[in-house]
């Protein structure tokens, strides 16, 4: 008989809200895989069950507004403990989902694995209000605190879990990973000089940095944006003003960003700040040549002039190294070479989803 896993979506997403902005099928191929070693149940925010996979089982909330499901969600154990008592192990994807497992893990005794993937409290720091972050921050705290493994997916995010919450147990780091297989190169018309990114239209990824420094080369790029948000107006307004072309586009599905990607030139990263960047890894993979501002998150992944350009957040550098990849052949084929290289060498989803199942089944067995 197979161990049994509880694995929470993320309280910030939902299994609806994936469905309607694509990354659905990332978490479909996850599950297929666990259960090759896993009975696997899901739980998330959800105000109705939704039919996954085949012996994959899912458990939602009731159907009510929902903030009210954002608060429910973190005392899922005491609403609905059925699968919270059956399962030998809990994975939280991400920090945001980890505190109704914490919960869990002390009401039935279990073992609990916290990914850690993203900085939550930091990024709400920056973007929301102070009462917003001290919620955000105590979450974070006891679900770190209290995990028995950490996946961090960074170095550097590795050093914030044991600096900031004194974090005595185990953790490892294994990165996000990408479909190689999806995301590779195509062999397709790209448009001559044009520049795509990919990212919600907020201030973290300082979009306004991309515009002014085109507009500071003045040499006739266009600007793809794949995402939507706040900031999408004012771009818009910005880009008339500079007189760039710049296309916005809301959403695409997943399975559909390798064509966008691979119908460009180049891909730029803009960010004041990441994670583990998603975006930028599924461009590396394929093999597009990319310059990101040196950021930590990006500067993890991207060694200056071997497989990315690394650059200054600064209208005048960012310009610079936008013109000095487009003029250099040379440069562009060895970086995007290279690119494609570290990302099957390190991010391809068989080799981290292997990592990630042997911690789990690890835990089983110390359970």
């Amino acid at each position: 008989m197979k161990p049994k896993l509880l694995y929470a979506i993320p309280l910030v997403g939902s299994i609806e809200w994936l469905k309607e902005n694509g990354p659905l099928n990332r978490y479909l191929k996850e599950f297929e895989y666990l259960q090759n070693n896993f009975d696997v149940f899901i739980i998330s925010k959800d105000k109705k069950k939704f039919n996954l996979l085949n012996k994959t089982k899912h458990e939602a909330l009731p159907n009510l507004p929902l903030n009210f499901r954002n608060i429910l969600f973190l005392f899922f154990p005491f609403i609905k403990p059925k699968y919270f008592i059956e399962s030998d192990v809990y994975y939280a994807d991400h920090v945001s989902s980890a505190f109704p497992l914490i919960i869990a893990k002390f009401l039935f005794n279990k073992k609990v694995i916290v990914r850690f993937n993203w900085d939550w409290s930091y990024f709400v720091k920056r973007e929301y209000n102070f009462f917003t972050y001290a919620f955000v921050s105590f979450l974070e705290r006891v679900s770190i605190k209290n995990a028995d493994v950490v996946i961090a997916t960074t170095p550097y995010l590795k050093e914030v879990v044991i600096k900031r919450y004194k974090f005595k147990k185990k953790i490892v780091v294994i990165p996000n990973w990408i479909d190689t297989d999806l995301f590779k190169p195509i062999k397709t018309k790209r448009k001559k000089n044009s520049i795509i990114s990919i990212g919600r239209l907020v201030s973290q990824k300082d979009y306004t940095l991309l515009l002014k420094s085109i507009k500071h080369i003045n040499n006739g790029y266009s600007v793809t944006l794949i995402g939507d948000g706040p900031e999408k107006k004012d771009l818009l307004s910005l880009a008339k003003k500079y007189n760039i072309n710049l296309n916005i586009i809301n959403k695409v599905d997943n399975r559909q960003i390798p064509e966008y990607l691979n119908s460009h030139e180049l891909f730029i990263s803009t960010s004041r700040y990441e994670g583990n960047p998603k975006a930028v890894l599924e461009a590396m993979s394929c093999a597009m040549p990319i310059v990101a501002t040196n950021v930590i998150g990006n500067s993890d992944i991207i060694i200056n002039e071997d497989n990315g350009l690394i650059t200054d957040r600064d209208v005048r550098k960012l310009g610079l190294k936008i013109t000095e990849i487009f003029k250099d052949d040379k440069l562009k084929n060895k970086i995007s070479k290279n690119a494609r290289e570290y990302v099957i060498n390190n991010c391809s989803f068989d080799e981290v989803f292997k990592k990630i199942t042997n911690e789990l089944l690890m835990q089983v067995k110390n359970g």
